[in-house]
């Protein structure tokens, strides 16, 4: 029997929809993940979108400080990879996998903006000039409250830690940078509007997952039943990658014995 196409849209009690599963790919789970993974998973003509998480509270931490450290220090050399609050060895990445991306016309969601979403926008429209390829980017932004933490905190705000009880001031040390962890519907959205690639800053780990199967499927945020699937999902996605990839401590036992099952 031959394939029906059927157009996307949820059934009526909107917990469902008639479109086919979204075909989803994990490329990374940490920020030294497998760096031809984008490039290997774009070749996969049968994938609707790659995603990958590049953040910890580690590196949201180092990236933070290096845009401030940029942002107070204008003078720094144009070019250096050092004070860029978003992930450069994102771009060493993608920049292997465009031109794959393009021709499959396979869609990419990613949180290695960091602290500077921004600036990596400009730095991937670089990459698509380079290759030649015409990409619409999306950016998911609003994450970096740091401004206004900052501003509470010299009003005396006391942010207790939860676990402590403890107020922030008397930490000894002063805050860097703040961010929330945001969802994933601004990913659905950028895709509704066309995206090919979207960029976010920090999106939580599954947001990426999620946000990509709310625009596949069309459901909203009330469809609490389906959003907790694509969000078990997502963790899966993301996790597995995380635990078997570049935070992987077992690496060394491993050597002669993997295989690329493609």
């Amino acid at each position: 029997m031959a394939p029906v196409s059927i157009p996307n849209g949820a059934h009526a009690n909107g917990n469902s929809t008639h479109k086919r599963p979204i075909r989803i790919a994990g490329a990374s789970g940490g920020v030294y993940d497998r760096k031809r993974a984008i490039h290997d998973l774009a070749r996969n003509e049968d994938v609707d979108v790659i995603d990958g998480d590049w953040m910890s509270e580690c590196n949201m931490t180092l990236r933070g400080s290096d845009k401030r450290d940029r942002l107070a220090n204008a003078a720094m050399k144009s070019g250096s990879t050092v004070a860029k609050g978003y992930e450069p060895y994102f771009l060493d990445e993608l920049d292997y996998a465009m031109p794959w991306l393009a021709k499959n016309k396979v869609k990419l969601a990613v949180n290695a903006g960091a602290s500077d979403v921004h600036g990596l926008t400009e730095e991937v429209k670089a990459l698509m000039k380079k290759h030649g390829i015409e990409m619409k980017v999306g950016v998911v932004d609003g994450d970096d409250v740091t401004d206004a933490v900052l501003d509470l905190y010299k009003k005396g705000e006391p942010f207790y830690n939860l676990p402590a009880n403890k107020a922030i001031q008397d930490w000894g040390y002063e805050p860097i940078c703040a961010q929330c962890y945001l969802g994933g519907t601004g990913i659905a959205a950028c895709f509704e509007a066309g995206a090919d690639i979207v960029l976010c800053g920090r999106v939580a780990d599954a947001s990426v997952t999620v946000g990509a199967a709310m625009w596949w499927h069309g459901w909203k945020r009330e469809d609490f039943q389906p959003l907790a699937g694509a969000l078990m999902i997502g963790h899966i996605i993301e996790c597995s990658t995380y635990a078997t990839g570049g935070y992987y401590s077992g690496f060394k036992d491993l050597a002669g014995k993997d295989l690329d099952m493609g």
